[in-house]
């Protein structure tokens, strides 16, 4: 059985945190993994929206 995904709001409560790292990696895959090997890291840019890119 696979792992239930975090939602938007549960990444942005991550990463908002007190003490929470400046991103997660994520093991989805999608549009923002261009090598195929599943990770995504997730973070917030300075306007404090989700940003998803190749990890």
């Amino acid at each position: 059985m696979a792992a239930e995904l975090p939602g938007a709001d549960q990444i942005r409560e991550i990463l908002t945190a007190d003490g929470a790292p400046p991103h997660i990696i994520l093991d989805i895959g999608g549009s923002a993994d261009l090598d195929g090997d599943g990770l995504v890291r997730a973070r917030l840019d300075d306007a404090g929206e989700l940003v998803f890119e190749d990890a």
